[in-house]
């Protein structure tokens, strides 16, 4: 119940309009997607045999050990879905694990909900992703500032870029004023219309859009602890964390985060710092436009 409560209420009537980002022509959206059997193959490959199957009971280590048998209808399942724009309803549930945190262990909200989902689904999530990443690098459609689930970027640099960004200030003697900022239940709260309003912003269009719409729509999870499950509850919001194509999704919903902000920004994920030169009382009273205190 505590994790289904977290989730949003989306007001679809008033849906801010968002400026576009990709600025291509109808050639380089990214609307279809078509995988082959090289590329299923590959992705079973990689897949790792230690990982916990989703509600489906369809362990990795089984679609490893038979991917000469199995690679060829999973393609074709896969064409099925993306050419139709429809998801299977396996694909959509999810067994949620538990991760403690920290505090006391007694709350639930001390807990990150991970979600177990079907692995063939994840197999399918992976290749939309690739594709995503794929049309952002190509079209530079990803803000610098962002360091969380991207190629060649990690937690240290973000930390490197951040120091360097207060040390070229405070190296001229100038003080800094620095604002963190940490979204309560970021992931589990995307409102999943405005979300694909964004998409549709970076070039993600057509069928592909059609799909991850659908792929977001009348998800369900449940909460498993030592073997025993909870009732299903509905998904009305957020994108699952533990999912495959959850990241990039989050990643270009809040692209534009700084628009409009005049400090540095750098993010990780939602983990966002902002700083900047604070001499006098009006550059105070400007920070704290953007400050929660």
């Amino acid at each position: 119940h505590f994790f289904a409560s977290v989730f949003t209420a989306e007001d679809v009537g008033e849906i801010p309009e968002s400026a576009p980002s990709f600025v291509g022509d109808e050639s380089e959206e990214l609307s279809r997607i078509e995988d082959s059997l090289e590329e299923v193959l590959e992705r079973i490959e990689k897949l790792n045999v230690n990982k916990s199957p989703g509600p489906d009971g369809i362990h990795p280590r089984v679609l490893k050990e038979l991917k000469w048998e199995i690679a060829e209808l999973l393609s074709v399942v896969c064409n099925l879905s993306f050419k139709s724009a429809s998801v299977p309803n396996d694909w959509k549930v999810a067994n949620v694990t538990p991760i403690f945190k920290k505090g006391s262990r007694g709350d639930p909200g001390n807990y990150r909900p991970v979600s177990l989902t079907s692995v063939p689904g994840k197999l399918v999530e992976t290749i939309v992703k690739n594709k995503i990443v794929k049309h952002v690098e190509e079209h530079n459609l990803l803000d610098k500032s962002q360091h969380g689930f991207c190629k060649g970027k990690s937690c240290l640099t973000n930390l490197l870029e951040f120091f360097e960004g207060v040390n070229k200030h405070a190296d001229k003697g100038d003080p800094v004023d620095i604002v963190y900022l940490d979204f309560q239940k970021a992931f589990d709260k995307v409102p999943h219309q405005r979300l694909l309003c964004k998409l549709h912003g970076h070039g993600i269009r057509g069928k592909v859009l059609s799909w991850i719409e659908n792929w977001l729509k009348d998800r369900k999870q449940r909460v498993g602890i030592n073997g025993k499950f909870s009732d299903w509850r509905g998904v009305t919001s957020g994108v699952p964390q533990g999912s495959v194509l959850g990241p990039i999704l989050f990643n270009l919903f809040i692209n534009d985060l700084e628009k409009g902000v005049s400090s540095e920004v750098v993010k990780f994920a939602d983990n966002t710092k902002l700083l900047n030169v604070v001499k006098t009382k009006a550059d105070v009273k400007s920070f704290k436009k953007i400050s929660p205190n």
